[in-house]
């Protein structure tokens, strides 16, 4: 019944996504927030919002936080090869929520520290390489197209009787064995990947854009060339030809001419990976792509008004001007010329045709032009492109700044997306292992048997469902597949104010630390400490009676997995027989494989571990399993949860819970560090964040029971740690204590707090001043 309920409700998830396909994630992205500065606010504190959504806490040490999230769909696109599809028109476009973000140009959103350490760190790994590697390739091609041009009247021989006819066949068979292997490379990828020009953008475009331009006039340079070699219309001129002569052939030199000038200019493409030249050529990009048409808009409305009115001041009349259809294009020419202070070459214009008593008025027009077109709008593109320039080139400016690199992060995200659609799901997995951490999963099929199977379940659903449902199959047998996740370092919000205030509060009031007050450790529990129940009821009384005397309550809890080391099913013997509660499992036991984990890649660090415990002189030993995460033993006892809700609620301050014990390989009987710290695990290090919180109590109570080693080994932390006033720190004292107290660990114990300066009094002595003043002395 279980299953059958499991399966209906995936079914149902799959029911109600949207036909876009889109998660949360990528739906935020993909929304097209126009230009409006508040929809635009609204789009990016949405997707932080999303974003902090997605992260888990992975560890804390002090100010630095580490949190990790899944690039599923951030990054990454989502995997829908689980669902089989039968009808492919019908799936929208795919992208992942920063490929929307960078289709829309929200540029602003690439800011979000978590979308930018993304994109930096995937930039620093991956993409610098890659784009290195293709820069050193166009260095090579730009030199071998410029030797071309220089030895442009040399061709290719089979008669090599000097080093110069060698060198050109070099180059040019260089040149043509590069262009086919990028041809073929292409032509490959586009059989393999179906869309691997979809989405280029930004400069990626003007980087395929480039490369398709010198190849295209390349191959036209060459087959003319070679046309008119056969044909005889040039020469086949070598190094020992004496008749050199240079080859005026137009179809052969301006091939050539595009294809040395293309390659030439596409080394912009490159400077943009670089820091210090990447905003001067986003500048020169913004400048030719948006300012140079805004400015042709009014200059050729302005060119063609007067090119009408001078065109037809010279009109002669001619029939052979075609009705004056080429002297108006002579005209537009004319007036270009002179727009760059340049005089036109032929003398039959429109402006030389005027008649003598219409000059006056030629006269007039051109001075109107020359001022108002050629001086007033030259000057205004001039003080445009000085705008542009100043606004991408500010550094010192924080708004400006700010544009600027996130443009820079939008065209570097970019280079990588067209990077990553020539590459298979091989090399895209190695890729993406350069800058995330991947995780194998399994997944399970996430429909029923067949779509057929459900005729009845139909019924109840509406249109759109249905047709959603009917695009997709039963999808694919179990496989292996992987997720990448992202980790994130960045301080802790508000950190240091929330620090500074505790550490130059003037008025420190009392603390309360209670270890461990779980139902495990109380009686009837697996752990069951002596005298818990009646402690449990004392420190439930105390706090209730002494409310206002707490100023804050914080609550160690030990929580566990099941697959703890420490518990009986972590270890086997030959047998296959567990140890029993009490075993104490050696370093040399391990060796002599008495006992072995049942993960057999945990044995290396088994022998690790234990090896150091026994340096520090304990063994690791066999517990009873207590405190499971999600297992009533994990929870508070009752009449002390009660109390601290009803604290609470009346102080109107938050409860403080600090949870150890998460980490499986190693034991952490101490809220404040590991046994044995773990180096994967950073949370099993020293918790300063836990001591400086009891740092600055005025006054530190402690509960606990004496014999329970998690109250022993957690005091004794705090007492190495505390660098200061010990008398500052109370362990309450209670029947149980009273009684453990004869107990040798227990006794042992008490005597090294007292030891240490720290006091040990009872519940009454705690908040009264006369009697702790007399405690003291």
């Amino acid at each position: 019944l279980i299953s059958e309920t499991s399966t209906k409700l995936k079914e149902r998830l799959l029911l109600v996504l949207n036909n876009d396909l889109h998660s949360l994630i990528t739906l935020a992205s993909a929304v097209k927030s126009d230009e409006a500065p508040q929809k635009l606010k609204r789009k990016i504190d949405m997707l932080k919002y999303l974003l902090r959504k997605l992260k888990s806490l992975s560890w804390t040490f002090g100010k630095v936080q580490c949190s990790e999230f899944d690039l599923a769909g951030l990054e990454v696109k989502y995997d829908l090869s689980e669902y089989v599809i039968k009808d492919k028109s019908v799936l929208p476009p795919h992208n992942s929520a920063i490929s929307w973000l960078c289709i829309h140009d929200v540029e602003n959103a690439l800011m979000i520290p978590e979308i930018r350490r993304v994109i930096e760190i995937k930039w620093e790994r991956c993409g610098l390489i890659y784009y290195l590697k293709s820069f050193v390739l166009d260095i090579v091609i730009v030199i071998l197209l410029t030797l071309i041009l220089v030895y442009g009247n040399y061709t290719p021989t089979r008669s090599t009787k000097f080093a110069m006819d060698w060198f050109v066949n070099i180059i040019y068979a260089s040149i043509v064995v590069i262009f086919a292997v990028l041809v073929i490379t292409e032509l490959v990828d586009i059989v393999r990947f179906k869309s691997v020009f979809r989405n280029v953008r930004g400069m990626a475009l003007f980087h395929v854009s480039c490369r398709l331009v010198e190849m295209v006039s390349f191959v036209i340079f060459s087959t003319n060339k070679y046309a008119k070699l056969q044909t005889g219309q040039i020469d086949k001129c070598t190094y020992y030809n004496t008749d050199l002569h240079p080859q005026d052939i137009t179809e052969i030199k301006v091939p050539l001419i595009i294809c040395v000038m293309t390659s030439w200019v596409h080394l912009y493409y490159y400077l943009l990976g670089f820091k210090n030249t990447g905003l001067f050529v986003l500048t020169m990009s913004k400048i030719v792509m948006r300012d140079i048409p805004h400015f042709f808009r009014f200059y050729t409305i302005s060119l063609f008004a007067f090119t009408s009115a001078i065109s037809m001041l010279g009109n002669t009349g001619d029939y052979h001007t075609r009705f004056s259809f080429w002297r108006y294009i002579k005209t537009i020419w004319t007036l270009i010329h002179e727009t760059v202070n340049n005089s036109s070459p032929d003398d039959q214009t429109s402006l030389a045709l005027v008649p003598k008593d219409l000059q006056w008025l030629s006269d007039i027009w051109n001075t109107l032009f020359y001022y108002g077109v050629a001086y007033v709008m030259l000057n205004l593109l001039i003080a445009i492109i000085n705008s542009t320039y100043s606004f991408y080139t500010s550094y010192n400016d924080e708004i400006k700044g700010f544009n600027n690199e996130a443009i820079l992060l939008m065209e570097k995200f970019n280079v990588m997306d067209y990077l990553e659609q020539h590459l298979s799901p091989e090399e895209l997995h190695e890729y993406r292992d350069k800058y995330a951490m991947i995780k194998a999963i399994e997944y399970g099929p996430l429909l029923p048997d067949t779509v057929e199977n459900h005729e009845e379940d139909d019924e109840h659903d509406s249109r759109q469902q249905k047709s959603f449902r009917s695009r997709f199959t039963t999808p694919p047998e179990d496989q292996q597949k992987f997720k990448y996740f992202f980790q994130l370092q960045d301080d802790i919000p508000g950190w240091m104010a929330m620090n500074e205030m505790a550490i130059l509060s003037k008025h420190k009031k009392s603390c309360l630390l209670i270890i461990n007050p779980q139902n495990d450790f109380s009686s009837g529990g697996p752990m069951a400490m002596l005298g818990a129940e009646r402690d449990s009821i004392m420190i439930a009384n105390m706090i209730a009676e002494y409310q206002s005397d707490i100023h804050d309550i914080i609550i160690s809890l030990n929580s566990r997995h099941i697959s703890h080391i420490s518990h009986s099913k972590f270890w086997t013997a030959k047998n296959g027989n567990n140890p029993t509660i009490g075993t104490t499992i050696t370093n040399e036991s391990i060796k002599k494989r008495v006992w072995l984990p049942r993960e057999a890649a945990m044995l290396d660090w088994c022998l690790k571990y234990t090896n150091a415990l026994e340096r520090k002189g304990k063994k690791l030993k066999i517990v009873p399993k207590h405190c499971i995460i999600g297992t009533r033993g994990h929870a508070i006892v009752p009449v002390i949860n009660e109390a601290l809700q009803q604290w609470a609620t009346v102080s109107q301050r938050p409860l403080t819970f600090v949870e150890s014990g998460h980490n499986c390989r190693t034991e952490m009987f101490s809220a404040l560090e590991a046994e044995v710290e773990d180096p994967l695990d950073g949370s099993t290090g020293f918790n300063s964040d836990l001591m400086a919180m009891l740092r600055i109590a005025e006054k530190l109570v402690i509960c606990g029971s004496a014999s329970s080693p998690y109250v022993t080994a957690t005091v004794r932390d705090i007492l190495k740690y505390w660098r200061g006033d010990a008398s500052k720190l109370i362990f309450l004292q209670s029947d149980a204590t009273t009684t453990a107290a004869y107990l040798p660990p227990a006794k042992e114990f008490l005597d090294h707090v007292r030891s240490e300066g720290a006091r040990i009094i009872d519940v009454d002595a705690v908040f009264n001043p006369l009697n702790l003043l007399q405690s003291k002395s």
